[in-house]
Order: structure tokens, then C-alpha cells, then sequence
């Protein structure tokens, strides 16, 4: 009943759109806050998701060593399996914006300093299965103090094009490391060009 209520909103009252378009604009003018419960303002306007579960998890309060062992043991077993067949094998994660960016997290939401973060958990299992990896939290912070890696607020949760850039490059280099002959991407490969987004993903 929800869903055919809906069309029949959809498709018989005048102006709906642009009613949503304006409370949405005038709840971000007056407030300075979203009218949806999807995104939140940090420090300096950065926007981050706003879901429990990506909060919970930039404090530390949802991880999950039991899944976290068995992603390392079937990493090992790949690895493994892979190395048997003289195939190079690198497991890579992207951290997400609040790993690179959390100094822009809002103050109000603590951090449990008591507990590890996911990805650094993950790391240590894979040291100790020797599964080759890139999880490059440290070298995207490096990298974010010369260029921006995620953007300050349209599509407030993944990597940009820099981003992608950098993590490719990591992992072609982790590859040739290995002894692998796999080019590694290069900045004078490609054409740089800037597109302004006004409006969120």
C-alpha cells in the first residue's frame, strides 16, 4: 500500500519535487543541517555519512574479530592456493573518508581509544598469515596533505579520483615488490582536469 500511495503522490500532486527541493534548501539555509538522516556536518563543512554503523565503527565500538579471523584465513588460503600456481596475489582495502579524514569528525562523537580499529586489526592478522596487502591508511594521510583524496562533500563517503589514483599506484607497487613486471600508474599518464560539483551525490 506504501509503494502505490506513493506513485499516486508522485504522479497527481503539482510541485512535489520542487516542494522537496525547498524544504531540503531551506532546513540546510536556516539550520545548517540536513533535512535527510543520511549525511552530517563535520569540522569545517566536511560532510560524512551518518548511519550507526559507520559512526560505531570510527569509535570502535562494532568490530568484529571473529569475521575479521576468518576473512585472514580465507586471504591465507588464497594466497596460498595462488603462490602454488605462481600467480601474485595482493589483497588491497580502501579506507573510508573518516579513516583519512576523522580529524574533521564532529567533536561530539568520541573515539573508544580502549579498542583497535578495524583496519588495523585486519593488518596484523595478515602480518602474522603473510598475505601480501595494502591497506594504505598511513600513506592516504600523507598523500591528503598535498592534495584532497576524498572530497570535502559530494559523494561524502568514497575515495575520488586522486584517491583511486593513489591506491592503484600503491598496489602496482606492492605487485613489483613481489617481482611482478605489472606497470605502475604514473601521473604523467594521464590528463588532469577539475570538475565543480554544486549539489551531493
Amino acid at each position: 500500500y506504501n509503494e502505490w500511495y506513493l506513485h499516486y503522490a508522485e504522479d497527481r500532486i503539482g510541485f512535489r519535487q520542487e516542494a522537496i527541493r525547498f524544504y531540503t534548501k531551506a532546513v540546510h539555509s536556516l539550520f545548517h543541517e540536513f533535512a535527510e538522516e543520511l549525511h552530517m556536518y563535520g569540522k569545517e563543512d566536511y560532510v560524512f555519512p551518518a548511519d550507526e554503523g559507520y559512526i560505531q565503527s570510527y569509535q570502535h565500538l562494532n568490530t568484529d574479530e571473529e569475521l575479521i579471523d576468518s576473512l585472514a584465513v580465507y586471504l591465507q588460503n588464497t594466497n596460498e592456493y595462488l603462490k602454488a600456481k605462481n600467480i601474485p596475489f595482493v589483497f588491497m582495502i580502501c579506507p573510508d573518508k573518516k579513516s583519512i579524514y576523522g580529524e574533521y569528525f564532529p567533536d561530539y562523537i568520541h573515539v573508544d581509544k580502549t579498542k583497535q580499529d578495524t583496519l588495523s586489526l585486519l593488518a596484523g592478522k595478515l602480518d602474522k598469515a603473510e598475505v601480501p596487502y595494502v591497506i594504505p591508511v598511513e600513506e592516504f594521510r600523507e598523500a591528503a596533505k598535498t592534495a584532497r583524496i576524498y572530497n570535502k562533500k559530494y559523494d561524502s563517503a568514497h575515495w575520488n579520483d586522486f584517491g583511486a589514483f593513489y591506491g592503484v599506484q600503491l598496489v602496482g607497487e606492492k605487485f613489483r615488490s613481489q617481482g611482478s613486471s605489472a606497470p605502475v600508474l604514473q601521473e604523467k599518464d594521464y590528463v588532469l582536469s577539475f570538475e565543480e560539483m554544486k549539489t551531493m551525490e
